[in-house]
């Protein structure tokens, strides 16, 4: 290691990035964080450093309402009290937020009806109020037709919260999540991010189409007294549906894990038409009654005797959206979810079923029913496990995004400090208004991390955003990248750091430090590495 007059310079270090396609390498940006010290953000990404560790808090949104459904304004810290894993502890922390109130304040300080940006007057809320707010549009799990019908509410809702002063960032997924736009307070870049996220390819209308197809296979199956074959049938479609359901699982879990380290208040507004909760149910509810009159019990698969009912339980994929959730709740990340199908039932079936004939008492209205109950039910779990809300069988999606709106801008934010520094550990947690009556809508859990761990998950965010400044002038290049095999390359990255800006501590007759470096990487196509550590003594 060589230390030039005016600065510490870190030798060059080769960072192996296993299971990266071969384009990754000249198009990856970085994010660094130096952990151990305070540091800081630079100006443009890539790369950003984070300047601290926030202080061991946990805040907490909370939602009061009366017996009515009204939403409760006017309480203070004394009608409140929190349970950790049962225990009370002690709330240190609390404000409270009025819709009214912040209107009024926005009106008082210059908003104009016609600017795109926040007025430069706009009294901002401090930085750990701020609402970050991530829209997650799933085109895998989406028609065209009615993803775009709600982007066009989208942007009036949108360009509300810009005006308010609020970020916003936009995001799509089809195998992967790309941003459209990081996170922005410009309507502009906003408006232009919607108007290209229209011309994407959506999934959903291919995945109905597929069941028609197979329900027909069925039928014909039946034809010809085959059971079996129309058994092989139903399991290679959910065997496909279940591959495609844990990628866009994993993908949401991922998007909500790189919003981890951002400082303030964060929610996640997912749009799709809902995903199901048992792949294939319904499929195995046609098999069922088509085969009624066939003694299914006496029919035998690879696997044993045909029970449809059984095998539709035994589908349940539950334990992925509780992953959802308490990945959620480990970051104070808050889910508001939305049914992009609308109140009409699920049309893409029905409506065009090519004359399908569907089984089962109650035939097409039963189908549907039985569908959407199976698509919209993880919609409302990771909702209500992480304090938000769903948005289900509505049309009319700008009285409903209005109405999220109270959310943003109405809560009271309790916050407390979490005793022990041990390992991670996911901790319950209960609000309750001491009065009698009242209803409480929180997240459910959150996950105690150690200082390093939410250094990592800064590096992550980094990401994402430009967090904060570089006060300690920290600089980064990168050498050429070689490629080590197949998804494996070596990419050596310097950092420099001025040894004016390090603390040194007194060890004998010199001085001794210590440099934790955080790198992550994200490649054109959104997929990001884990993070890498590396310690450098001084």
């Amino acid at each position: 290691m060589k230390v030039p007059a005016s600065r510490h310079e870190l030798e060059k270090h080769d960072h192996r990035m296993e299971g990266w396609q071969a384009h990754l390498a000249p198009a990856l940006l970085a994010a660094v964080i130096l952990g151990g010290w305070p540091v800081g953000a630079q100006d443009e990404p890539p790369p950003v450093f984070v300047e601290r560790v926030d202080v061991d808090v946990v805040n907490i949104e909370v939602f009061v309402f009366d017996k009515q459904g009204n939403r409760l304004t006017g309480l203070s810290q004394e009608d409140f009290e929190i349970l950790e894993d049962g225990k009370p502890v002690e709330i240190s922390n609390f404000y409270a937020v009025a819709r009214r109130e912040r209107l009024e304040r926005t009106l008082e300080t210059g908003r104009l009806p016609e600017e795109s940006m926040p007025s430069e007057d706009l009294q901002l809320l401090p930085t750990d109020r701020q609402l970050n707010l991530a829209v997650y549009v799933d085109n895998f799990n989406l028609r065209g037709s009615s993803r775009n019908r709600v982007l066009d509410d989208l942007e009036v809702f949108l360009e509300d919260r810009i005006r308010l002063g609020d970020n916003v960032m936009l995001i799509e997924a089809l195998r992967g999540a790309e941003v459209v736009q990081p996170f922005t307070r410009d309507w502009m870049s906003i408006a232009e991010g919607l108007r290209e996220m229209r011309k994407s390819a959506t999934y959903r209308q291919q995945d109905e189409s597929a069941i028609r197809r197979n329900i027909r296979s069925m039928i014909l199956a039946a034809g010809q007294e085959s059971p079996r074959r129309a058994h092989d049938i139903v399991r290679s479609y959910v065997e496909q549906a279940k591959g495609d359901l844990r990628r866009s699982a994993a993908t949401l879990r991922d998007t909500v894990r790189s919003l981890a380290g951002l400082p303030g208040r964060k929610a996640l507004l997912y749009v799709s038409e809902g995903l199901p909760q048992r792949p294939g149910e319904e499929l195995y509810q046609q098999l069922d009654a088509i085969f009624s009159d066939l003694a299914l019990s006496t029919a035998r698969s690879p696997g044993g005797v045909i029970d449809p009912s059984l095998e539709a339980v035994n589908e349940d994929e539950s334990g992925l959206f509780n992953d959802i959730v308490r990945e959620a709740n480990a970051h104070q990340v808050t889910f508001y979810t939305l049914d992009a199908s609308g109140s009409g039932g699920m049309s893409g079936l029905s409506a065009a079923s090519g004359g399908t004939d569907i089984a089962g008492f109650g035939g097409r209205v039963a189908f549907d029913n039985l569908r959407k109950q199976n698509l919209q039910q993880p919609l409302i779990e990771m909702a209500e496990g992480t304090g938000g809300t769903s948005i289900l069988d509505s049309f009319n999606f700008g009285s409903v995004l209005d109405r999220l709106a109270d959310d943003f801008d109405s809560f009271y934010s309790l916050g407390y400090s979490p005793e022990g520094n041990g390992a991670s550990r996911y901790r319950d947690i209960e609000v309750r208004v001491k009065s009698p009556g009242f209803e409480v809508r929180h997240r459910t859990g959150y996950l105690h991390k150690a200082p390093e761990e939410r250094i990592a998950d800064r590096t992550l965010s980094s990401l994402y955003a430009d967090l904060e400044k570089n006060p300690l002038a920290v600089e980064i290049d990168f050498g050429d990248w070689e490629k080590m095999g197949r998804n494996q390359f070596n990419l050596p990255i310097l950092v420099r750091v001025p040894l004016s800006q390090i603390t040194l501590l007194p060890s004998g007759d010199s001085h001794e430090g210590r440099l934790r470096i955080y790198v992550a990487v994200k490649d054109e196509e959104g997929a990001i590495s884990d993070v890498h550590e590396q310690v450098y003594p001084v």
